[in-house]
């Protein structure tokens, strides 16, 4: 957890630049990073920005269903 915390920053920019390449692997990637990133959250007891920060995507990406389904299905809410 410790490297992860490290990389924090520089995983939200993987997100980011992964979810705007709108592909099926890009959107595999950003979810499992997400995963992670949530993970971490939990760790730090920062579950409360993490949330606001998934509200934000979901609501960004409201239109593409594949990525919405890639979220619930790993439990990103």
């Amino acid at each position: 957890m410790k490297q992860l915390a490290r990389e924090e920053a520089v995983l939200w920019k993987s997100v980011d630049g992964n979810l705007l390449k709108a592909t099926s692997t890009s959107y595999d990637i950003a979810t499992a990073t997400l995963k992670d990133l949530q993970d971490l959250a939990e760790y730090k007891g920062d579950s409360q920005a993490f949330t606001a920060r998934m509200k934000e995507l979901r609501e960004r990406y409201a239109r593409s269903r594949a990525l919405i389904r890639r979220f619930d299905g790993a439990g990103l809410f």
